[in-house]
């Protein structure tokens, strides 16, 4: 975890280094002699999973008001007094993290955590908090606001899911077996972002898939995105599911794929032609490919090596280009 923290009084700097040896985290310290403040939170805001503000919540608010994108990508930000009393997450309570990390930060310091979100003050369900511990994505976060505060309301939240439900739904959540359903608000646990059995639904996308990529040499990244989303597009795969992107290691510098995996932020896994050929299961062969890259099939066989799941859409090749599926074994916990 990387945090970034600056503190702008003497009685700060020794509560931001009484934190810093306590946590195991990987810390980005502001120095007030070196750096512009604006500046320096400029570069760091978005490289950092929290940022933690030892003064004011006024100066904290001000400083951070212009680099605001979305609650589904902005960091944690917390505030301290000098003194260490209190903790007040103030950005991204659920989605990054903050209310957890200012618990966390509190009782190593003995400090009080100020938790000010509804659903964490009324120990309600919170459907961003829960997506965000299940490894998911959420589709169009405008939506949380429907759901949680229907909670707050104690009506009933539907609950349908394309996934195995481990675990025992809270109170406030009845779960749905058909996609079409009479209750206004409810959760939808699919890979498919457009399906709605509720007035207002919250798509949740577990990130369980793997694309395995295969490419002729100097393929252009235009062409590579625009094959790849008509193809999640026609399975009904939303792209916010993708965790990362599997091939073969002699593309390690195809500038286009490289590009691609990128410009969505997917980690890419190269491997060995060895390596592929170990992988057990019933492939697509060809033997040309086989001939260029010593494996008869590099998007089947790299996706399910990374993934350790299953297939669930075989090779598909168009332009010199070719993408196969597979899906991590995951299930809705609770």
């Amino acid at each position: 975890m990387k945090v970034a923290i600056l503190s702008f009084t003497p009685k700060g700097a020794l509560l931001q280094n009484r934190i810093i040896t306590k946590f195991n985290y990987e810390f980005i310290v502001f120095d007030l002699e070196k750096n512009q403040i604006k500046k320096w939170l400029e570069k760091v805001f978005y490289q950092c999973d929290a940022i933690i503000f030892i003064g004011a919540a006024g100066i904290a608010t001000r400083l951070i008001s212009t680099l605001l994108k979305g609650k589904d990508v902005d960091p944690g930000v917390l505030v301290m007094d000098e003194l260490g009393k209190y903790v007040i997450p103030i950005l991204s309570g659920h989605i990054g993290g903050s209310n957890e990390l200012s618990i966390e930060i509190s009782e190593k310091i003995n400090a009080t955590p100020i938790i000010t979100t509804a659903t964490d003050l009324n120990e309600k369900f919170a459907v961003d908090l829960w997506s965000k511990k299940n490894n998911c994505k959420i589709e169009d976060i405008s939506k949380i606001k429907y759901i949680s505060s229907a909670v707050l309301r104690d009506e009933l939240i539907g609950f349908y899911s394309d996934f195995e439900i481990i675990g025992k739904l809270p109170n406030e959540i009845i779960k749905i077996d058909s996609p079409e359903s009479r209750i206004e608000n409810g959760i939808c646990v699919s890979l498919n972002p457009n399906l709605f059995p509720f007035k207002n639904t919250i798509n949740i996308i577990p990130q369980v898939i793997t694309l395995g990529i295969g490419c002729k040499r100097g393929t252009k990244a235009v062409e590579l995105e625009k094959f790849i989303l008509e193809e999640l597009d026609k399975k009904k795969i939303s792209l916010k599911s993708i965790v990362g992107i599997a091939t073969i290691d002699l593309k390690k510098d195809e500038e286009g794929l490289l590009e691609f995996a990128k410009k969505y932020n997917l980690e890419i896994v190269f491997y060995t032609k060895d390596e592929l050929n170990e992988v057990e299961g019933d492939f697509t062969g060809s033997e040309f490919v086989k001939s260029i890259t010593g494996v008869d099939n590099v998007c089947e066989r790299s996706c399910i090596l990374k993934s350790s799941g299953e297939l669930i859409a075989k090779k598909n090749s168009k332009n010199g280009m070719t993408l196969a599926i597979a899906r991590n074994y995951w299930g809705c916990k609770f």
